[in-house]
């Protein structure tokens, strides 16, 4: 079978980079599948994860338009979409794909292009993931029309593959479309944490999504009782040097350090006692299931996607979304008890056992099959 994935760039560290590396990889050396990876936005940076040299790697040179006027960034996108569309259309008659997967802002229009491959696009948000802007009446206007454009589009797709039951129920009620297949857990090595350091970790972009002023000021908190513990956030991304400067001024540098992203996350895991997500929304989260496989316990705000994968009091705490005082009390939970610290993390590592890449990937394997017969 002949595949191509579509994305902006594999020179990122976020989660959908690295499970459209890993689905491409699996296929291509695991399947057999002939696989290729399209970019468009990644200039001459490296891919931040490892691709197979069974995957062929196609680059285009766009850049991605940005103005400080947004109606002018409105007009520059509508040209570059346009461009790159007559790009992929070019590529996508010159080949015979069997299947086309979109992960980037192709999926506006590549349903469009009336070659003979099916046409998947994959959602690596929540429904959520439209309730992100503030909410003056013009962003309320502006998220209407946007998600009622994603409906129409998104009907002319042969499968759109979400992640989580919940975001099913809801995007059902749109689509006929619609399948779930959870992502799966990508660690290659079997770990198991030792919980004894006093050190709690977050892995993820530095950016408003991930929440990690929220975790900043619940982090102020825990050290008033707490001195000798640390939180290690590790990621890059555009909130950085803010997020530095709330630490600044909070005080905080001894007892919250941000560590750059790194390709392996092995020995992160195993230095922590528990993780943290404070996420405003979020897909079905790949650092939670690796987390969770290397033993860690979890505590994270109870939004779609981490309300499917921790469960409260057996492999970790899940919090009402912006309780701070809660969230606290349940990191103090955790700091004080290794023996629940280790019974939550024999759950959490028993409780992921379902989300293994044989398992996962044969779902993709057969929705390949089942969209090509018909």
């Amino acid at each position: 079978m002949n595949i191509i994935f579509f994305i902006g760039s594999l020179a990122n560290s976020g989660g959908m980079e690295r499970m459209l590396t890993f689905q491409a990889n699996y296929f291509a050396d695991k399947f057999g599948h002939n696989v290729t990876i399209l970019t468009y936005e990644q200039g001459d940076h490296q891919d931040f994860f490892q691709v197979s040299n069974k995957v062929k790697r196609v680059k285009l040179s766009f850049e991605k338009p940005n103005h400080s006027s947004s109606i002018i960034t409105l007009y520059l996108q509508r040209n570059y979409k346009e461009k790159l569309q007559i790009e992929i259309e070019k590529i996508l008659f010159q080949s015979n794909f069997d299947i086309s997967l979109s992960f980037g802002i192709e999926g506006s229009f590549l349903y469009k292009i009336k070659d003979n491959s099916k046409k998947i696009v994959e959602f690596h948000f929540s429904k959520d993931f439209y309730k992100q802007d503030s909410g003056n009446f013009l962003q309320k206007i502006w998220r209407g029309y946007r998600f009622k454009q994603s409906i129409q589009r998104t009907k002319e797709y042969d499968k759109m593959v979400i992640l989580t039951e919940t975001d099913q129920l809801f995007w059902e009620k749109y689509l006929s479309n619609v399948v779930v297949i959870n992502n799966p857990n990508v660690m290659q090595a079997d770990i198991n944490a030792p919980l004894e350091s006093k050190v709690a970790i977050s892995l993820g972009r530095l950016t408003k999504q991930k929440g990690y002023d929220r975790l900043i000021e619940i982090w102020e908190k825990v050290v008033q009782k707490f001195p000798d513990w640390k939180l290690h956030i590790y990621g890059d991304g555009k909130e950085k040097n803010a997020l530095l400067q709330l630490i600044d001024e909070k005080n905080l540098s001894k007892f919250i350090q941000i560590y750059p992203t790194v390709s392996d996350v092995s020995e992160i895991y195993q230095s922590a006692s528990f993780y943290l997500m404070t996420s405003r929304f979020e897909g079905f989260p790949l650092v939670l299931i690796e987390a969770m496989s290397c033993g860690l316990p979890a505590i994270a705000y109870s939004i779609i996607g981490p309300n499917e994968l921790v469960q409260n009091n057996v492999n970790g705490f899940l919090i009402e979304d912006g309780d701070t005082d809660a969230f606290v009390n349940h990191i103090e939970i955790l700091c004080s008890d290794f023996e629940k610290r280790k019974e939550l993390g024999e759950n959490a590592k028993k409780l992921v056992e379902k989300f293994s890449p044989l398992q996962i990937m044969n779902q993709w394997n057969d929705l390949f099959n089942q969209v090509v017969k018909k």
